[in-house]
């Protein structure tokens, strides 16, 4: 089918001084349609169900037939329906021919618009054009989704946009369509707009580029103070991937050429562009890189990112036109390396979705996590290979991985694909475009990639859209191309079935299994026993450590009925000769996998553990038996385990301690073991680990492993080469940051002393140096030097440098200072409200809750 949306913002919005609060736009969509009555339509008839109506239920047949259902939000205003048979599409102008309607209505509850004939639609896949004229709102709260008015503050001005955010189910809010993923469409989108917006010239955006021949066809109205901006025919796409936007732009976008016939543009208000030069560098190499890896070019004659100050999430992967978080997008002299790496990861996991999401879209939302595993599992890979210098497999394990496991136990926990109860509503479908599914789906790509070998993942990649391009997929059509890639032997289809179950056991139970290691001494096949892992849903796991407990209790309620995992799982056993791995197979027993010792092991004097690999495959948390665990300790001070291999067991044991899963006491000897610790990614676990040790009770600083950030101060104090490390930033700023607020004396007094030297040009301090420095000033300098803070907070361009400044400044003891950064925080477009959330969770005083009451109440 095909939609034609007509839409007109001429005028919606007057200058910022102006504004009231209503502001709409009108519109006309005519959508194509094929009648095929007698098809079977799931999500059709499902559309139908959902109405509850006595009719449907009881006259399925005559309510087909009569009726035609689309989603439309009780805000859109429905002023005209026609229903024209198309009689011939031979001519340059169509021959159609009027249906007469008898009557229209709407359930406003489901966001349905239902139009009844008077007769019964075609029957034999006759077309016809359903031609709607509307009137919507162009929204303002702050849930930014349909059609919503975007705010951008730079240098001082405020740049207002018109925003389209459809996904994943918010069409509905913006015009009457068919908003389900499983009907594709192409769309010929035409715009009126104002020619400027408080003197600067507006652009409109979308998918696609703007079509000049069209425009001579239609004899655009392009009027003193208005313009029509006509774009050319989308390919085939689900409506939810459409997007545009309207507002003022730099004239002059950055752009680059990601290869011939495929430019990339940067679009940002005016005065912004040049920031975007890194991520439109990150844009081309992963185009380039992924259209090599899947042998597929990107059927697109341009990509535009747009820097947006106004968005539900980071990043949106719609087609062609990419949303990305305005702070997020940036990259200049006041940015950390860090921040690089949540660009790059952003950026490649949207520009990845054109492919898997946009080309190939999920038939259903229960299929959802099929293109977002691939997205996810990419976009970390192609990174992590061409950005080895950012270290993001640190990123990846202690801030994303770690997250999504710790949300994964919370009441927002949910399967990959949820039972169709739990997605009746447009609230229950958003609800799983979260941090969950994008890791644990990234989990079970990678998983998969392991099981098969990288070639023949590349293979599953290729079938799956060469297969499906412009089409939707769901499991069963995944299935058939893992099944092909698969061999047709006994190992070909042991592997396959080790992936239908991992795909089953992640798409289908909550939560994730705990990993917990122990000898089994009840072997009668070994003289020392075996090695048993086994595994718990996190929910229901037990403290003690036991795997004969686990077995009796197993086949007593039938545990592994409920939790199946099939997952690749290496262990790695060392001696003063060096070390051997085995694989451990789960496919066998449920829940359980057991594996001999080899001749030499002596578990006295040997170790072993886990071998998780630094990539999203380690959705699980690992811990070990007593006996296991104290053999750690030497590898461990000794530094024998790899440094990412003391970061799972750091994170690991970090997350079970807060669960009561192990004994406190068990951690804290954990955080002694690496009083010689000098690795910055494990430093910054250990931080982590300090932070939850105060909470437990300890005082960190009686430690053993206190020590090593004593010893980072002592040899790097407040030094910057500039050829420090992402993870060497990190650490140092975190280090600081905490003996500051221990009121460390040498500490204190340094940073200040800095301060002194670099007031009059706080640019030249280094950058991951300032927000410990800005800490030490808010909490011991004097009022001038902090007045001199906020005023470098009302100035700076950069949201990151603002960041900094804020999150000191709330440590202040002056009510003057808090009173006039809370009316800074406060401003509109200022700060992000998560953002905002975040810095007052630092140090929430009762003064401050006072003035924040008044604030609020003044608004």
């Amino acid at each position: 089918s095909k939609y034609e949306p007509d839409l007109n913002f001429v005028d919606s919005i007057g200058p910022v001084s102006e504004q009231h609060s209503s502001m709409f736009y009108s519109g006309v969509v005519k959508i194509d349609v094929q009648f095929n009555i007698s098809a079977e339509l799931p999500t059709h008839e499902s559309r139908l169900a959902n109405l509850g109506s006595k009719i449907w239920r009881t006259k399925r047949q005559s309510f087909v037939r009569k009726r035609i259902v689309l989603h439309a939000d009780e805000s859109v205003e429905i002023k005209t329906v026609q229903i024209l048979e198309i009689i011939s599409f031979e001519t340059e102008h169509r021959l159609v021919w009027p249906m007469e309607i008898a009557k229209t209505g709407r359930d406003k509850a489901k966001q349905l618009i239902v139009i009844e004939m008077k007769e019964d639609l075609p029957r034999e896949l006759k077309w016809a054009e359903i031609m709607i004229e509307f009137r919507a709102p162009i929204r303002r709260d702050d849930q930014f989704h349909g059609v919503y008015l975007s705010g951008t503050k730079f240098n001082n001005r405020l740049y207002q946009h018109i925003v389209a955010k459809f996904q994943p189910v918010f069409a509905r809010l913006a015009l009457p369509c068919f908003d389900e993923p499983n009907f594709k469409a192409r769309f010929q989108l035409s715009i009126s707009h104002n020619r400027r917006q408080d003197g600067h010239p507006v652009q409109a955006y979308t998918t696609t580029q703007t079509d000049d021949k069209l425009d001579k066809i239609c004899g655009s109205e392009n009027g003193r103070n208005h313009q029509k901006a006509n774009f050319r025919l989308t390919p085939p796409m689900s409506i939810h991937m459409l997007a545009f936007v309207v507002g003022p732009f730099d004239t002059e976008p950055l752009e680059i050429m990601a290869r011939p016939n495929l430019v990339l543009r940067f679009l940002a208000v005016p005065n912004m562009t040049q920031k975007g030069q890194w991520a439109l560098e990150v844009v081309k190499r992963i185009i380039i890189e992924f259209e090599d890896y899947i042998q597929y070019s990107l059927p697109l004659k341009k990509l535009d990112i747009v820097a947006i100050g106004d968005t539900d999430t980071d990043s949106t992967e719609t087609w062609g036109l990419m949303f990305v978080r305005q702070h997020l997008a940036l990259i200049d002299d006041n940015s950390l390396k860090v921040s690089k790496i949540l660009t790059a990861v952003n950026v490649a996991h949207v520009v990845i979705h054109q492919w898997f999401a946009n080309m190939v879209t999920a038939s259903w939302w229960d299929h959802l996590w099929i293109t977002e595993s691939v997205a996810a599992q990419m976009a970390f890979e192609i990174v992590a290979k061409h950005y080895p210098d950012l270290h993001s497999e640190y990123l990846l394990r202690l801030e994303l991985l770690s997250s999504a496991l710790r949300q994964d136990t919370s009441r927002e926990m949910h399967p990959l694909s949820p039972p169709e109860d739990k997605l009746l509503t447009s609230g229950q479908v958003y609800e799983i475009f979260d941090n969950i599914t994008l890791m644990k789906s990234g989990a079970v790509a990678r998983m998969i990639q392991k099981l098969i070998g990288d070639t023949h993942f590349k293979m599953v990649l290729r079938c799956v859209l060469v297969n499906n391009v412009f089409k939707t997929i769901d499991l069963s059509l995944l299935m058939v191309c893992i099944k092909k890639t698969c061999a047709d032997d006994e190992m070909g289809k042991k592997t396959f079935m080790a992936i239908e179950q991992t795909i089953n056991a992640y798409s289908k139970q909550t939560s994730y299994p705990v990993l917990s290691v122990d000898y089994d001494l009840s072997s009668i096949y070994q003289d020392k026993g075996e090695l048993a892992v086994y595994m718990e849903p996190r929910y229901k796991a037990k403290r003690d450590i036991n795997v004969n407990k686990f077995e009796t209790y197993n086949r007593r309620t039938r545990l592994d009925s409920m939790a199946h995992w099939c997952m690749p799982i290496k262990v790695r056993m060392w001696d003063d000769r060096g070390n051997t791995s085995l694989s451990l197979d789960f496919s066998k027993t449920p829940s359980i996998a057991k594996a001999g010792l080899p001749a030499w092991f002596e578990p006295d004097e040997h170790y072993l553990k886990l071998q998780p690999e630094p990539d999203l495959s380690t959705y699980y948390r690992v811990r070990y038996s007593d006996d296991l665990f104290y053999q750690l300790q030497s590898p461990i001070e000794q530094k024998q385990i790899a440094p990412m291999g003391r970061v799972n067991i750091l994170d690991d044991y970090n997350d079970l301690v807060q669960s009561e899963l192990i004994p406190r006491d068990v951690f804290r000897d954990l955080f002694n073991w690496h009083t010689n610790e000098d690795d910055f990614g494990v430093i910054i676990a250990m931080l982590n680990a300090a932070d939850t040790l105060a909470n437990l009770g300890f005082k960190p600083r009686q430690l053993g492993g206190y020590q090593a950030f004593v010893r980072v101060f002592d040899r790097y104090g407040f030094k910057a080469t500039g050829n420090e490390s992402s993870l060497e930033e990190m650490a140092r700023s975190a280090i600081l940051k905490m003996l500051v607020g221990q009121k460390d004396k040498r500490v204190v007094s340094r940073a200040l002393e800095i301060f002194e030297t670099n007031e009059d040009n706080l640019n030249r301090l280094a950058v991951f140096l300032r927000e410990p420095i800005y800490l030490a000033v808010a909490q011991h300098g004097t009022r001038e030097q902090q007045g001199k803070l906020l005023s470098q907070l009302e100035v700076s361009l950069s949201y990151e440098e603002r960041m900094r400044l804020a999150s000191a400044l709330i440590f202040s003891e002056s009510k003057q200072i808090l009173k006039r950064l809370v009316f800074i925080l406060n401003r509109p477009h200022e700060f992000r409200a998560n953002d905002i959330r975040r810095i007052l969770a630092r140090n929430r005083s009762e003064d401050l809750d006072v003035q924040l009451i008044r604030m609020r109440q003044t608004n």
